[in-house]
C-alpha cells in the first residue's frame, strides 16, 4: 500500500517560505502522532512520502472537515499571529 501524507497550505495567510516550512513541519508531526501504529508503520515502510499542496481558506476548511469525517489523521496549525 502506497501512502502519502498531504500537507495543505492555506495560501490566503501569505506566510513566508520559512514560516510555511515551519508550520508544515508542525502539521506533519502532529498528524503523524495522531495516527495509529499500523498506519504509521505502513506510511514509513512506503517511504514516508509527503506532498505539499496549497489552497484558499474556504477550500482549506472544507478539506479539514472531510478529513475529519473520514477519520483521516489531521492537524490544523493555528499560529498565534495568523488565523
Amino acid at each position: 500500500m502506497d501512502i502519502k501524507q498531504a500537507i495543505i497550505i492555506n495560501e490566503d495567510l501569505g506566510m513566508s517560505k520559512g514560516k510555511t516550512a515551519a508550520q508544515s513541519c508542525h502539521a506533519s508531526l502532529n498528524a503523524y502522532l495522531k495516527s495509529d501504529t499500523e498506519l504509521r508503520s505502513k506510511w514509513k515502510s512506503s517511504g514516508s512520502k509527503k506532498i505539499v499542496l496549497k489552497t484558499e481558506a474556504s477550500n482549506f476548511n472544507e478539506i479539514m472537515r472531510r478529513a475529519e469525517t473520514l477519520n483521516i489523521p489531521c492537524y490544523k496549525v493555528i499560529d498565534a499571529g495568523l488565523h
